[in-house]
């Protein structure tokens, strides 16, 4: 058995008890489940799928959900899964007739030729998954109140508008899915483009790539599953006007930081946005937020600012885990990818022990690395104590202006305004 068979098994196991679940339950069975999604496509797991989409979104407003999640749920649904197949046809139900989340004007998925709209296409793909579930034998009473809605909603759409279900609906599905495809690949393209160019130096390029990649999340033609590419160009526009390689003064480099991390959950942007919390709006409370969710989605800046912020007790969040051994696997995570402080901070964890087994040497060695990357113990000692002045005069009040927000480094970098 692999490590992603007994993920499934244990995940299994842990969605049975249900009736004791609570919140980090939940994040536990996404947590296990979640390296091994495309393997789970390959093998037809359509149970574990199910249980990974199912727990993600009942964790919705944490926020977990993804759009591989989703994706998830329907390829279970597709699978045979019943309560996948529920999943579904309410997730389209709420689409096509209550409106939530695309409104009927807001949401054309395809040509002006054919016109046929995302909310058609969720009619009927939620009346064709009631069915399944039902002929399963799926039989809630507030499924059954929905399904009895959805169909008077297409029958006043027939009335509207018959020209639509005298065609084939099916082939006007796979044009739309076409057109998808399409733009899918367009958004895809520019911005490799605009990365491509920013790489080589050339940033007004890189803009132009970023900024027609933003129009598409625009358009009435975005797709959900585009949202990495719609928050990375957000995110390169403001990094570049935070670095000076675009010069646009009409243009706010927050703005742009905060659309990709709040819309499109782009990771390095919550990191941005937690610098700017931190040093410019001194809000601690708001900032350890956004750190720990970009620590969740991978970032090493991110893991670094949570780590700290968990070891100095400026947060407990922390999904219910032993304090130090859920530290250590933060800095790890980060040192792996660079982070100067990190890797020192780590170093002190071997060095003493705590949530790492005790080794000096190993300790010494990344003392040794940090030392090279700029990050001394002078360093530290002098940035603690410049942080533990800053989260006393937040707590006072007595904070001025704070300039803004700059790439933590560990050389030429001022560290007056940082706190965690």
């Amino acid at each position: 058995m692999d490590k992603a068979e007994r993920a499934a098994q244990k995940a299994k196991e842990l969605f049975a008890k249900q009736t004791s679940f609570a919140t980090h339950n939940y994040r536990k069975i996404v947590k296990l489940l979640q390296p091994h999604v495309e393997q789970y496509k390959k093998q037809r797991d359509y149970e574990a799928l199910y249980i990974y989409g199912e727990c993600s979104a009942r964790l919705e407003d944490y926020p977990h959900t993804s759009p591989e999640a989703y994706r998830a749920l329907g390829e279970a649904a597709f699978g045979g899964i019943m309560e996948a197949q529920v999943r579904e046809a309410r997730k389209n139900f709420f689409t096509a007739v209550r409106g939530i989340p695309l409104t009927r004007e807001k949401a054309k998925y395809t040509t002006d030729k054919d016109h046929v709209t995302y909310w058609r296409i969720a009619l009927k793909e939620a009346k064709e998954y009631y069915d399944k579930a039902f002929a399963q034998g799926w039989d809630d009473p507030e499924d059954r109140a929905y399904y009895e809605e959805l169909l008077k909603a297409i029958e006043a759409d027939k009335a509207e508008h018959p020209e639509f279900y005298t065609r084939d609906l099916n082939k006007i599905i796979e044009i739309a899915r076409q057109r998808a495809a399409e733009h899918r690949q367009l958004v895809k393209k520019l911005s490799a483009e605009g990365d491509s160019a920013y790489e080589s130096g050339e940033y007004d390029a890189a803009a132009e790539k970023f900024f027609q990649v933003e129009d598409l999340a625009k358009s009435e033609q975005a797709l959900k599953d585009c949202n990495p590419y719609y928050g990375h160009a957000l995110c390169m526009i403001g990094r570049m006007l935070h670095e000076g390689h675009l010069h646009r003064p009409e243009l706010f480099e927050y703005g742009f930081f905060y659309g990709a991390a709040d819309r499109y959950k782009d990771a390095y942007a919550m990191g941005m946005v937690g610098d700017y919390k931190q040093t410019q709006d001194a809000n601690l409370p708001v900032a350890i937020r956004w750190y720990a969710e970009g620590a969740r989605l991978g970032d090493p800046r991110c893991q670094m600012f949570y780590a700290v912020a968990l070891m100095k007790g400026l947060t407990r969040e922390h999904d219910d885990e032993p304090l130090y051994p859920h530290v250590a696997r933060l800095l790890t995570s980060a040192a792996k990818a660079g982070e100067p402080r990190a890797i020192y901070l780590l170093g002190c964890l071997y060095e003493l022990g705590k949530g790492v087994p005790e080794d000096a040497k190993l300790a010494q060695q990344l003392f040794d690395v940090a030392a090279k990357a700029g990050w001394t113990e002078e360093v530290n000692k002098e940035y603690e104590r410049v942080a533990e002045e800053n989260r006393a005069s937040i707590r006072y009040n007595e904070i001025a202006s704070l300039s803004a927000p700059s790439p933590l480094k560990a050389e030429g970098t001022a560290y007056s305004t940082w706190c965690i």
